[in-house]
């Protein structure tokens, strides 16, 4: 049976100084965070500009036997609640998780979903969704995923476009000038 879940607490990862990180998914997948700041190469920033200045957030997440379809497939439908977990834990990272975002009367609606599916997940694959800001955001923030398999293998890649709205009017605003404080880092010219 399709549907929400209870809590699931996440496997540590050490981040940093040896530090754990642990969090709780409220769609009880089992998650494991692993944050980027920047993406550069061996030999320094990367060759393509864009690359240096974004935000990048790693999360796992195993298929279970209940989300995949008769053919032993990830349903493709789940893949929207696993973008959500990425996109979740990513701004949780940045010390800005949903609920607080929300308590301080800002909500954020996804305006609009792209996905673009590769190859079939399958029952007890470990799965790692990338999530990426691009860019700073304004009144709307964009992310853009990829799902890989256990071994790299690219499945499915994604793009969300979500609006920041007053609680109280409903309507579009900027984003929280802490929330743009905290990915300041992330975006400065290399």
């Amino acid at each position: 049976m399709r549907g929400r879940r209870g809590p699931n607490t996440c496997r540590p990862l050490v981040m940093g100084p040896g530090v754990p990180l642990h969090g709780k998914v409220s769609s009880g997948l089992a998650i494991v965070v692993r944050i980027t700041r920047k993406v550069r190469g061996p030999d320094g920033p990367s060759q393509a500009p864009y690359l240096d200045r974004m935000f990048e957030h790693r999360c796992q997440l195993r298929v279970r036997y209940g989300e995949t379809d008769r053919m032993g497939y990830l349903y493709y439908g789940d893949y929207a609640e696993y973008l959500e977990v990425g996109r979740v834990e990513a701004l949780r990272s940045l010390g800005f998780p949903y609920r607080r975002i929300e308590d301080e009367g800002v909500l954020l609606p996804v305006r609009d979903l792209h996905v673009r599916y590769h190859a079939p997940a399958h029952y007890d694959d470990l799965l790692t969704v990338v999530t990426r800001i691009r860019e700073r955001p304004a009144a709307r923030i964009n992310f853009d995923y990829e799902v890989r398999d256990e071994r790299g293998e690219l499945l499915t890649e994604a793009s969300t476009t979500l609006v920041f709205v007053d609680k109280l009017t409903g309507r579009p605003r900027r984003a929280p000038e802490d929330l743009l404080a905290a990915l300041a880092p992330h975006f400065a010219s290399v």
